[in-house]
Protein backbone atom coordinates (compact mmCIF):
# COMPACT_ATOMS: atom_id res chain seq x y z
CA UNK A 1 0.00 0.00 0.00
CA UNK A 2 2.80 2.37 0.81
CA UNK A 3 4.41 1.76 -2.60
CA UNK A 4 1.11 2.41 -4.37
CA UNK A 5 0.50 5.65 -2.40
CA UNK A 6 4.02 6.75 -3.24
CA UNK A 7 3.45 6.07 -6.95
CA UNK A 8 0.17 7.98 -6.85
CA UNK A 9 1.90 10.92 -5.24
CA UNK A 10 4.66 10.85 -7.87
CA UNK A 11 2.09 10.67 -10.69
CA UNK A 12 0.16 13.59 -9.15
CA UNK A 13 3.38 15.54 -8.81
CA UNK A 14 4.28 14.90 -12.48
CA UNK A 15 0.80 16.01 -13.50
CA UNK A 16 1.15 19.25 -11.54
CA UNK A 17 4.50 20.01 -13.18
CA UNK A 18 3.02 19.28 -16.59
CA UNK A 19 0.09 21.56 -15.97
CA UNK A 20 2.44 24.26 -14.74
CA UNK A 21 4.54 23.98 -17.90
CA UNK A 22 1.41 24.26 -20.05
CA UNK A 23 0.29 27.37 -18.18
CA UNK A 24 3.71 28.96 -18.57
CA UNK A 25 3.62 28.13 -22.30
CA UNK A 26 0.17 29.71 -22.64
CA UNK A 27 1.31 32.87 -20.81
CA UNK A 28 4.42 33.22 -22.99
CA UNK A 29 2.35 32.68 -26.12
CA UNK A 30 -0.11 35.41 -25.09
CA UNK A 31 2.74 37.80 -24.31
CA UNK A 32 4.32 37.17 -27.71
CA UNK A 33 1.03 37.76 -29.51
CA UNK A 34 0.51 40.99 -27.57
CA UNK A 35 3.98 42.23 -28.48
CA UNK A 36 3.48 41.41 -32.17
CA UNK A 37 0.14 43.20 -32.15
CA UNK A 38 1.69 46.25 -30.50
CA UNK A 39 4.51 46.39 -33.07
CA UNK A 40 2.03 45.98 -35.92
CA UNK A 41 -0.16 48.80 -34.57
CA UNK A 42 2.88 51.04 -34.09
CA UNK A 43 4.05 50.47 -37.67
CA UNK A 44 0.54 51.04 -39.03
CA UNK A 45 0.21 54.32 -37.12
CA UNK A 46 3.62 55.56 -38.36
CA UNK A 47 2.77 54.74 -41.97
CA UNK A 48 -0.55 56.54 -41.71
CA UNK A 49 1.14 59.56 -40.18
CA UNK A 50 3.73 59.72 -42.96
CA UNK A 51 1.13 59.46 -45.69
CA UNK A 52 -1.06 61.98 -43.92
CA UNK A 53 1.77 64.50 -43.45
CA UNK A 54 3.57 64.30 -46.81
CA UNK A 55 2.35 65.12 -50.32
CA UNK A 56 4.48 64.54 -53.43
CA UNK A 57 4.06 67.38 -55.91
CA UNK A 58 4.04 67.24 -59.69
CA UNK A 59 5.32 70.21 -61.67
CA UNK A 60 2.70 72.45 -63.27
CA UNK A 61 -0.11 71.49 -60.91
CA UNK A 62 -1.54 73.70 -58.15
CA UNK A 63 -2.25 71.96 -54.83
CA UNK A 64 -4.67 73.36 -52.25
CA UNK A 65 -3.53 72.33 -48.76
CA UNK A 66 -4.04 73.41 -45.17
CA UNK A 67 -2.51 73.16 -41.71
CA UNK A 68 -3.53 73.84 -38.12
CA UNK A 69 -1.71 74.86 -34.97
CA UNK A 70 0.93 72.40 -33.83
CA UNK A 71 1.32 70.71 -37.23
CA UNK A 72 4.17 70.92 -39.74
CA UNK A 73 2.97 69.69 -43.12
CA UNK A 74 5.58 68.53 -45.63
CA UNK A 75 5.45 68.38 -49.42
CA UNK A 76 8.08 66.72 -51.62
CA UNK A 77 9.30 67.25 -55.15
CA UNK A 78 11.52 64.76 -56.98
CA UNK A 79 14.09 66.42 -59.24
CA UNK A 80 13.71 65.42 -62.92
CA UNK A 81 16.62 64.63 -65.22
CA UNK A 82 16.84 68.11 -66.79
CA UNK A 83 16.39 71.77 -65.98
CA UNK A 84 15.60 73.74 -62.84
CA UNK A 85 12.52 74.58 -60.79
CA UNK A 86 11.00 77.16 -58.48
CA UNK A 87 7.95 77.07 -56.22
CA UNK A 88 5.13 79.50 -55.48
CA UNK A 89 3.04 79.63 -52.30
CA UNK A 90 -0.18 81.63 -51.88
CA UNK A 91 -2.12 81.72 -48.58
CA UNK A 92 -5.78 81.74 -49.63
CA UNK A 93 -7.86 81.99 -46.45
CA UNK A 94 -8.15 80.82 -42.87
CA UNK A 95 -11.04 79.34 -40.91
CA UNK A 96 -12.09 79.44 -37.27
CA UNK A 97 -14.37 76.62 -36.21
CA UNK A 98 -14.81 75.81 -39.91
CA UNK A 99 -15.93 79.33 -40.89
CA UNK A 100 -13.91 81.73 -43.05
CA UNK A 101 -12.59 84.86 -41.35
CA UNK A 102 -10.70 87.95 -42.51
CA UNK A 103 -7.29 87.67 -40.93
CA UNK A 104 -3.71 88.61 -41.76
CA UNK A 105 -1.17 85.90 -41.03
CA UNK A 106 2.17 84.62 -42.22
CA UNK A 107 4.25 81.49 -41.94
CA UNK A 108 7.57 80.06 -43.06
CA UNK A 109 8.39 77.78 -45.95
CA UNK A 110 11.62 75.89 -45.30
CA UNK A 111 13.19 74.02 -48.22
CA UNK A 112 15.68 71.26 -47.48
CA UNK A 113 17.64 68.56 -49.29
CA UNK A 114 19.15 65.63 -47.39
CA UNK A 115 17.96 67.22 -44.12
CA UNK A 116 19.92 70.42 -44.87
CA UNK A 117 17.85 73.60 -45.05
CA UNK A 118 18.71 75.62 -48.17
CA UNK A 119 15.89 78.18 -48.05
CA UNK A 120 14.65 79.42 -44.67
CA UNK A 121 12.46 82.17 -43.19
CA UNK A 122 10.67 82.68 -46.47
CA UNK A 123 7.75 84.72 -45.14
CA UNK A 124 4.38 84.41 -46.83
CA UNK A 125 1.65 86.99 -46.24
CA UNK A 126 -2.08 86.54 -46.54
CA UNK A 127 -3.35 86.58 -50.10
CA UNK A 128 0.05 87.35 -51.66
CA UNK A 129 1.83 84.86 -53.91
CA UNK A 130 5.50 84.47 -53.07
CA UNK A 131 7.95 82.98 -55.56
CA UNK A 132 11.16 81.23 -54.56
CA UNK A 133 14.55 81.52 -56.21
CA UNK A 134 15.55 78.85 -58.74
CA UNK A 135 17.04 75.48 -57.83
CA UNK A 136 18.74 72.66 -59.74
CA UNK A 137 19.86 69.35 -58.28
CA UNK A 138 20.94 65.91 -59.38
CA UNK A 139 18.25 63.73 -60.97
CA UNK A 140 16.18 61.93 -58.33
CA UNK A 141 17.00 64.34 -55.51
CA UNK A 142 14.06 64.63 -53.11
CA UNK A 143 13.31 68.24 -52.21
CA UNK A 144 11.35 68.74 -48.98
CA UNK A 145 9.20 71.83 -48.37
CA UNK A 146 7.91 72.22 -44.82
CA UNK A 147 5.31 74.74 -43.70
CA UNK A 148 6.24 76.12 -40.30
CA UNK A 149 4.42 78.58 -38.03
CA UNK A 150 7.66 79.66 -36.35
CA UNK A 151 6.28 83.03 -35.27
CA UNK A 152 3.32 81.28 -33.60
CA UNK A 153 0.74 83.38 -35.44
CA UNK A 154 -1.94 80.72 -34.98
CA UNK A 155 -3.06 81.50 -31.45
CA UNK A 156 -6.03 79.15 -31.18
CA UNK A 157 -6.37 75.42 -31.69
CA UNK A 158 -9.41 75.75 -33.96
CA UNK A 159 -7.71 77.95 -36.58
CA UNK A 160 -6.80 76.36 -39.92
CA UNK A 161 -4.74 78.11 -42.61
CA UNK A 162 -5.38 77.19 -46.24
CA UNK A 163 -2.82 77.77 -48.98
CA UNK A 164 -1.95 76.90 -52.59
CA UNK A 165 1.44 75.61 -53.65
CA UNK A 166 2.82 75.05 -57.14
CA UNK A 167 6.10 73.79 -58.60
CA UNK A 168 7.20 75.14 -61.97
CA UNK A 169 9.87 73.17 -63.87
CA UNK A 170 11.88 74.78 -66.69
CA UNK A 171 14.07 72.83 -69.14
CA UNK A 172 16.32 75.13 -71.20
CA UNK A 173 18.22 73.67 -74.14
CA UNK A 174 21.70 72.30 -73.27
CA UNK A 175 21.17 72.85 -69.54
CA UNK A 176 23.93 71.87 -67.13
CA UNK A 177 23.78 68.44 -65.50
CA UNK A 178 24.22 68.33 -61.73
CA UNK A 179 26.26 67.46 -59.79
CA UNK A 180 29.06 69.16 -61.71
CA UNK A 181 30.71 70.77 -58.69
CA UNK A 182 34.30 69.67 -59.38
CA UNK A 183 36.66 68.70 -62.20
CA UNK A 184 35.87 64.99 -61.95
CA UNK A 185 32.16 65.62 -62.57
CA UNK A 186 32.61 68.44 -65.08
CA UNK A 187 30.11 68.70 -67.96
CA UNK A 188 31.61 68.38 -71.44
CA UNK A 189 31.10 71.37 -73.74
CA UNK A 190 31.77 71.65 -77.48
CA UNK A 191 32.57 74.44 -79.90
CA UNK A 192 29.57 76.02 -81.60
CA UNK A 193 27.03 75.24 -78.88
CA UNK A 194 25.59 77.53 -76.18
CA UNK A 195 25.00 76.02 -72.74
CA UNK A 196 22.78 77.25 -69.90
CA UNK A 197 23.62 76.89 -66.22
CA UNK A 198 22.32 77.99 -62.83
CA UNK A 199 24.37 79.24 -59.91
CA UNK A 200 22.74 79.05 -56.47
CA UNK A 201 24.12 79.98 -53.08
CA UNK A 202 27.24 77.96 -52.16
CA UNK A 203 27.28 76.51 -55.67
CA UNK A 204 29.92 76.15 -58.38
CA UNK A 205 29.80 74.55 -61.80
CA UNK A 206 32.60 72.92 -63.76
CA UNK A 207 32.86 72.34 -67.51
CA UNK A 208 35.56 70.73 -69.62
CA UNK A 209 36.47 71.56 -73.22
CA UNK A 210 38.75 69.43 -75.39
CA UNK A 211 40.07 71.06 -78.56
CA UNK A 212 38.95 69.01 -81.58
CA UNK A 213 41.87 70.36 -83.63
CA UNK A 214 44.71 72.83 -83.39
CA UNK A 215 43.47 76.41 -83.64
CA UNK A 216 42.23 79.53 -81.86
CA UNK A 217 39.33 79.36 -79.41
CA UNK A 218 37.26 81.77 -77.34
CA UNK A 219 35.35 80.84 -74.18
CA UNK A 220 32.64 83.36 -73.31
CA UNK A 221 29.97 83.72 -70.65
CA UNK A 222 27.02 86.02 -69.87
CA UNK A 223 24.43 86.36 -67.10
CA UNK A 224 21.05 85.81 -68.76
CA UNK A 225 18.84 86.21 -65.66
CA UNK A 226 19.47 87.30 -62.08
CA UNK A 227 17.39 87.34 -58.91
CA UNK A 228 18.99 90.70 -58.17
CA UNK A 229 21.05 92.71 -60.66
CA UNK A 230 23.72 93.44 -58.02
CA UNK A 231 24.86 89.81 -57.92
CA UNK A 232 28.12 89.09 -59.74
CA UNK A 233 29.11 85.93 -61.56
CA UNK A 234 32.70 84.75 -61.75
CA UNK A 235 34.28 82.48 -64.36
CA UNK A 236 37.77 81.03 -64.57
CA UNK A 237 39.54 78.96 -67.23
CA UNK A 238 42.06 76.43 -65.92
CA UNK A 239 44.66 74.27 -67.60
CA UNK A 240 45.70 71.80 -64.96
CA UNK A 241 46.31 73.98 -61.90
CA UNK A 242 47.23 77.07 -63.94
CA UNK A 243 44.61 79.77 -64.37
CA UNK A 244 44.54 81.15 -67.91
CA UNK A 245 41.74 83.65 -67.47
CA UNK A 246 39.22 85.06 -64.98
CA UNK A 247 36.36 87.56 -65.30
CA UNK A 248 33.42 88.80 -63.25
CA UNK A 249 30.17 89.88 -64.88
CA UNK A 250 26.66 90.98 -64.05
CA UNK A 251 23.27 90.89 -65.68
CA UNK A 252 23.19 93.24 -68.65
CA UNK A 253 26.93 93.08 -69.42
CA UNK A 254 26.48 90.73 -72.38
CA UNK A 255 28.98 88.02 -73.31
CA UNK A 256 32.44 88.45 -71.81
CA UNK A 257 35.51 86.53 -72.95
CA UNK A 258 37.16 84.41 -70.26
CA UNK A 259 39.79 82.86 -72.53
CA UNK A 260 41.11 83.72 -76.00
CA UNK A 261 44.04 81.75 -77.31
CA UNK A 262 45.51 78.97 -79.39
CA UNK A 263 45.15 75.31 -78.41
CA UNK A 264 46.72 72.17 -79.77
CA UNK A 265 44.49 69.29 -80.78
CA UNK A 266 43.39 67.36 -77.70
CA UNK A 267 44.27 70.16 -75.27
CA UNK A 268 41.89 70.21 -72.32
CA UNK A 269 40.58 73.30 -70.51
CA UNK A 270 38.29 73.50 -67.47
CA UNK A 271 35.81 76.29 -66.88
CA UNK A 272 34.80 77.07 -63.30
CA UNK A 273 31.68 79.20 -62.73
CA UNK A 274 30.60 80.50 -59.32
CA UNK A 275 28.80 83.35 -57.59
CA UNK A 276 29.79 85.92 -55.01
CA UNK A 277 30.53 84.72 -51.46
CA UNK A 278 27.41 83.60 -49.53
CA UNK A 279 27.44 86.78 -47.40
CA UNK A 280 26.67 89.00 -50.42
CA UNK A 281 25.17 86.54 -52.90
CA UNK A 282 21.42 86.99 -52.65
CA UNK A 283 19.71 84.46 -54.88
CA UNK A 284 20.30 82.73 -58.19
CA UNK A 285 22.00 83.48 -61.50
CA UNK A 286 21.19 81.93 -64.86
CA UNK A 287 24.07 82.13 -67.30
CA UNK A 288 25.00 81.12 -70.84
CA UNK A 289 28.37 79.64 -71.76
CA UNK A 290 29.82 79.10 -75.24
CA UNK A 291 33.00 78.21 -77.10
CA UNK A 292 33.74 79.96 -80.40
Amino acid sequence: MKRENCRERLDARKLSVGELAMQVKRILSCMLMTMCLAVTLCISVNVLEVHAETTTLKAGKTYSLSFAKGTTPHVNYVMPSKGYFYYEVTPTYCTVNGERVNSTFYFNVNMSVNNKILEKDYFIYNGECEKSVKFAFKKGTVVDLSIVDEADTIMEENVVIHYDIKITAVTPKNFEKENNNNKKSANTIKKGKTYTGLIMQNDQDYYVFKAPKTGKYKIQITVSSAEKDVDSLYAEVLKGTKRLGRIDTRYGDGFKTVYNGKLKKGAKLYVKVYGEPPITFSGDLLYKLRVK
